[in-house]
């Protein structure tokens, strides 16, 4: 405690008991003869003590006050000062016996401020023409008066205190003060002025009665601040649930039309409640959404429903369910709408489904194409043997040279067949890929395929484990295609990024690009544009690598020319 606090302390409590040994409370007390009079002061005395033992707790924020101030107020107007004060003595010595543990100087400090609290109040009441005894209407402004200036000294003490405790909060400190200030004293003065009526009509009843409802009053009060409790955290818990849910949540209020949505249920509609709340009310269609919306204004209830949900940028795919909410009465009073976001899930089961048509089909065309290399061998091989028969006029009359080169592009297209269907299993080693494409150009420059083709290599030296032949047979696709590309003349460049243990090869060329139609299909089996093209290549391409765990995506494609991006792991 600083300086400044105690000698704050010290001046209340010197101008206390100043004001209260000022007045001859002693001296007025031994006037009283008579036992009734004396049997209302020790009713009067432990009224206070009871009310200063059962606290009044008021919700939402746990404010807790005393309604010893109603007795003083009432004691003030019916009796006077001296009898106020005398009451405010006795009652502050048995409290001080009973709360040994409390500092001293703290219980005086209490004692004095009520004393100053008292003394104004009554010198108020006196000054505006106030008259002591029970109600009287027309003292109704000094009634007024003497509880304000009650109140407003007891704001003004603890304020100050406060003051000298935290100068850059006293503003708010004193502003919930005030209003904390405002409510306790609105009960207090109500309260006052019902034990003046039970004391006029029945004192010792009615201070019995006023007791018993202080009491009473407390307890409830106690009771109904728990129950407020326990649902303010209940609350509190159940949002942090709902937050935490990737469900969306729509509660709807059919009575008061209330609506509620969780972080998940905000995050995918994309709207507010006011606009959720129009949407519902409208009686025109929406032009998006359609049956989202109609299945929550239908009423009726739903499980697991797909439906679509399109926003400006994006499309999900939502499994909805529809729950009735039934009230004490056991009618409809609420619906709740949830809603998950299967988007990602669907796409992937659309996948799942896509793949074993592949793998049916590819079982399939394993088989046929085996069945069908047998037979073709055996008619490529008597076409032969036919072909060196004939002269050159009969080969020419029959077309037989013709048939042979059919011929070999159907095993051509069977043999591509039986690689995207039966892949074989990759004998990786780990290999320098720089070194290792270097290698891999040099051969191909040599052949006859590449006289007008120009390389630039830029790649990092880095190993990654591959099966030779079937990656040279991956060059040997994209390079081939870049050159069918530009016409034979042109530039391919090939250049490498290292990116969190990824090995990232580009491979781009100048040519013509590849369509928009394309694009997005090209990894298909037979999707092509070449007139003489199978459309294997680049789906035995894409199996090749994915069996080497990388990836391959075409990274972008123009009039000026296409990149195809190989990620590959790099060896650890």
């Amino acid at each position: 405690m600083t300086t400044l606090q105690q000698n704050y302390k010290w001046f209340i409590i010197l101008a206390g008991c100043s004001v209260f040994f000022l007045h001859p409370v002693f001296t007025a007390s031994l006037d009283i003869n008579e036992w009734k009079e004396w049997r209302l002061i020790i009713f009067l005395i432990a009224s206070l003590l009871i009310a200063c033992r059962y606290i009044i707790v008021l919700p939402p924020d746990g404010n807790r006050f005393s309604l010893d101030s109603s007795i003083y107020i009432a004691s003030i107007f019916v009796f006077g000062i001296n009898m106020t004060l005398l009451l405010l003595f006795c009652s502050s010595l048995v409290n001080d016996v009973r709360q040994r543990h409390t500092k001293w100087n703290i219980q005086v400090f209490n004692f004095a401020t009520y004393t100053i609290m008292i003394s104004t109040s009554y010198y108020v009441f006196i000054l505006t023409g106030g008259k002591l005894g029970y109600i009287d209407i027309e003292s109704s402004v000094s009634y007024l008066l003497a509880i304000i200036s009650y109140s407003l000294v007891n704001i003004i003490i603890v304020g100050c205190y406060f003051l000298t405790r935290s100068e850059d909060r006293f503003y708010s400190l004193l502003k919930d003060i005030i209003i904390e200030a405002m409510r306790n004293y609105l009960i207090i003065s109500t309260l006052a002025f019902v034990l003046i009526s039970l004391l006029e009509l029945y004192p010792i009843l009615g201070l019995v009665l006023f007791t018993t409802m202080i009491v009473v009053f407390s307890f409830v009060l106690k009771k109904y601040f728990e129950l407020y409790e326990q649902v303010y955290n209940d609350k509190i818990y159940i949002d942090q649930i709902m937050r935490a849910l990737t469900i969306g949540i729509l509660t709807l209020n059919d009575e008061t039309g209330e609506i509620i949505l969780n972080d998940a249920a905000s995050r995918m509609l994309k709207k507010s409640k006011d606009e959720i709340r129009d949407l519902l009310l409208s009686d025109t269609k929406i032009s998006q959404s359609n049956s989202f919306w109609d299945i929550l204004r239908n009423e009726k209830n739903i499980l697991n429903k797909k439906v679509l949900y399109k926003t400006e940028k994006e499309t999900y795919v939502l499994l909805v369910s529809q729950t009735e909410l039934i009230n004490h009465s056991n009618e409809v009073s609420a619906r709740v709408f949830q809603f998950l976001d299967i988007t990602e899930s669907e796409a992937i089961e659309k996948r799942m489904y896509q793949s074993e048509k592949l793998a049916m089909l590819g079982e399939l065309s394993a088989g046929a194409a085996h069945e069908i290399r047998n037979p073709l061998t055996i008619i490529k091989g008597f076409m032969t043997l036919m072909n060196s028969s004939l002269s050159e006029k009969e080969q020419e009359k029959f077309h037989v040279s013709f048939m042979v080169n059919e011929l070999d592009r159907i095993n051509y297209i069977v043999e591509d067949m039986l690689k995207l269907a039966k892949p074989t299993e990759p004998e990786v080693k780990e290999t320098n890929i720089k070194e290792m494409i270097e290698t891999f150009i040099n051969n191909y420059k040599d052949s006859n395929e590449a006289d007008n083709i120009k390389f630039d290599l830029l790649l990092d030296a880095e190993q990654v484990k591959v099966d030779h032949k079937q990656l040279q047979q991956v060059f040997y696709n994209l390079i081939r295609n870049s050159t069918e590309s530009m016409g034979q003349v042109g530039l391919i460049r090939m250049f490498s990024k290292v990116k969190h243990g990824q090995y990232h090869l580009y491979i781009e060329d100048n040519g013509s690009g590849i369509s928009d139609e394309l694009q997005e299909s090209i990894f298909k089996p037979f999707m092509t544009n070449k007139d003489t093209g199978t459309g294997l290549g680049l789906p035995i391409i894409k199996r090749i690598i994915e069996s080497h765990q990388g990836e391959i995506s075409l990274e972008s494609s123009s009039e000026n020319g296409t990149t195809f991006l190989i990620t590959l792991p790099i060896a650890t």
